[in-house]
């Protein structure tokens, strides 16, 4: 069973337009938070399709 984590941060990024490529370095920036902050993080995120 995973630790009990104090704080729950959900975040919601559009991409869906020319911010696409920031919203990706927003999310890993996050992800660098790594395992020693006392957080969850859940990341849903919508970007455009590339042809």
């Amino acid at each position: 069973m995973a630790e009990k984590k104090e704080w729950t941060i959900m975040v919601y990024m559009a991409g869906d337009n020319n911010l696409s490529e920031d919203m990706i370095t927003g999310l890993k920036g996050m992800m660098n938070i790594g395992n020693e902050a006392n957080i969850n993080l859940v990341a849903l995120s919508s970007r455009s399709q590339i042809n």
